[in-house]
Order: C-alpha cells, then structure tokens, then sequence
C-alpha cells in the first residue's frame, strides 16, 4: 500500500519593522499580532527580523510625494517589481478613525499593513475586493474580519 503525505510549506519571512512614526509599543505590538494573526491568507509564515532578504515595514507619519496626502500606505516599486519595502502612513490611518485607542488603531493599521504586503508578494500593484480592494473606509478598517 503506498501512503501520501501532503503537507502545506509557507515560505518563512522576516519583517524588519521600523517604527518611524513613533507609535506606542502597546499599538505596535498589537499590530504586529493582527498581521500574523491573518499570515496564512497571504501563505507565508511572518517572523521579526531584519536582514538582507527582509521586507522593510516602515510606519512613518505622513506620505511623501509622489503618494497623495491621504494615502493609507504604499509600496515602493523599481524595474516593474514591487520591491520590500511597504510604508504605512499612521496619521492618514488614524485620520479615519472615530476611536484612537490602541486596539482599533492597531486593527486599522494591521489591515493597510496587510493590503500592501499583498501587493508584494503577489507581485501585483492590482487591486480587487476584501483586503485588496483599491480604498478602505474606517468601517472595512475596524472590522474584526
């Protein structure tokens, strides 16, 4: 009798998280917990870590040109590739919200966190529905799906 075994492999990531926007640990870290919360819907297994082969997660305080004022967050891109290296812009996100407490903050940010993550690495700058829908509004952002 022959046996199969089959088995999922997620390819293991480092996120090399910076934290330029100055955003409390308790809002960072629930953040980071909301990301790895929904890794499998992108089919990888997130660790912290920076080295050569991260992908950069910077939260900065406000978009630069060429990205518009309101930008939620964004990705950066180079001889038609999206590189790794996925900005969130923390003010734009907190903007939207009718509560800044860290939970909901955190959720919001894990969400835009995660529609740019999956433009990296499906290698898309496309947009869809769910998570990959081109705009959110505060009720997508704080929603527990």
């Amino acid at each position: 009798m022959l046996a199969i075994l089959t088995m999922s492999i997620s390819p293991a990531l480092d996120l090399c998280v910076r934290n330029l926007a100055g955003l409390d640990h308790q809002t960072l870290m629930l953040t980071l917990h909301h990301i790895r919360q929904n890794q499998d819907k992108l089919g990888v297994s997130l660790t912290q870590g920076c080295s050569a082969g991260s992908i950069r997660l910077t939260f900065a305080l406000n978009p630069e040109a060429p990205h518009p004022p309101d930008a939620l967050g964004a990705t950066r891109t180079a001889g038609g590739k999206i590189l790794p290296d996925i900005r969130i812009f923390t003010q734009s996100v907190s903007r939207m919200l009718p509560s800044s407490g860290p939970e909901c903050r955190a959720r919001a940010l894990a969400k835009v966190a995660f529609h740019e993550l999956s433009h990296y690495l499906r290698q898309d700058g496309g947009h869809g529905h769910g998570l990959d829908q081109p705009t959110f509004d505060a009720q997508t952002l704080l929603s527990l799906d």
